[in-house]
């Protein structure tokens, strides 16, 4: 019995702090052969009455001081203590994430308060894949939710397209099962100084840029729900440049050109980098 009470123990400190949950990250569930949408099935959603939704990009540390802690007395009260401890824990990540969001977001406020003069519906312009009507029973809409961000110095601007359909409830389900969720990710090339200075004058100069993301965000979806990413390709890593820093991405290469280069990661999201971006792949462009 005591063994027991401990693999409890250990388990509950395996699983006891949870991920802190973010609206702009998912586990991927691609589409089942069975169920793939043709693209002349293909249709999206998105309810254009919400704002647009633009955010300061930060790091996302969540690490908090004094994080360890001594369980003391019988199995039964240390298990107690590490609920208690892991119910505190997330509670100070979350604090730390909204903070840290907060002030990402104070970086870029003309940049916020400009998009408050669009409206959502402007970044769709004429996408002929737009569905006006959301029906719940058509297992070929699917759903999109798009996040604009950017950095502090609002010269580099990305979008996470969060994309997804929905199964039907069951009665012994009170939350609906997903039967394809994914992210797109798109990153712009960075703006010049006197570009990033324009845009920041100019409402219709940012609602290009941003239904350029959004664009190319819906292709992938398209492209993702019609099975023409689930081919499997070699796995590479690829040298990102981000400023000074050069980050390191392992995932298959589905589409380059001069201009960008889509990729498929370890998570099975879909990200596009600007090719001058990525540093190890002969483009071959002059």
């Amino acid at each position: 019995m005591k063994n027991l009470v401990l693999i409890l123990l250990l388990f509950t400190a395996l699983t006891g702090c949870k991920s802190v949950k973010r609206d702009d990250y998912v586990r991927a569930t691609l589409l089942p052969e069975q169920n793939l949408i043709s693209a002349t099935e293909f249709k999206f959603y998105l309810d254009t009455q919400l704002p647009i939704d633009i955010r300061g990009d930060y790091s996302h540390n969540r690490s908090i001081e004094g994080a360890n802690m001594l369980y003391q007395g019988p199995p039964a009260a240390a298990l107690a203590q590490l609920f208690t401890h892991a119910a505190i824990a997330s509670s100070l990540k979350e604090e730390k994430l909204r903070a840290q969001q907060d002030e990402a977001n104070e970086a870029i406020l003309p940049l916020r308060n400009l998009a408050n003069s669009i409206q959502l519906d402007s970044i769709i312009a004429e996408n002929t894949f737009y569905s006006s009507e959301l029906d719940p029973d058509n297992k070929k809409l699917v759903n999109v939710k798009p996040i604009f961000f950017a950095d502090s110095t609002m010269t580099n601007l990305s979008l996470k397209l969060v994309a997804w359909i929905d199964l039907p409830k069951s009665k012994k389900s009170k939350k609906a099962k997903k039967m394809y969720q994914n992210i797109i990710e798109v990153h712009a090339k960075p703006l010049s100084k006197e570009e990033r200075d324009v845009l920041l004058s100019d409402s219709s100069e940012l609602t290009l840029r941003l239904q350029k993301l959004f664009n190319s965000a819906v292709m992938s979806v398209q492209r993702d729900v019609s099975g023409e990413y689930s081919s499997p390709v070699a796995q590479q890593t690829l040298h990102i440049l981000e400023g000074k820093k050069k980050e390191f991405v392992r995932g298959e290469v589905l589409e380059k050109s001069c201009e960008s280069v889509v990729v498929k990661n370890l998570r099975n999201w879909i990200i596009h980098y600007p090719s001058a971006k990525v540093a190890n792949l002969n483009q071959n462009c002059s």
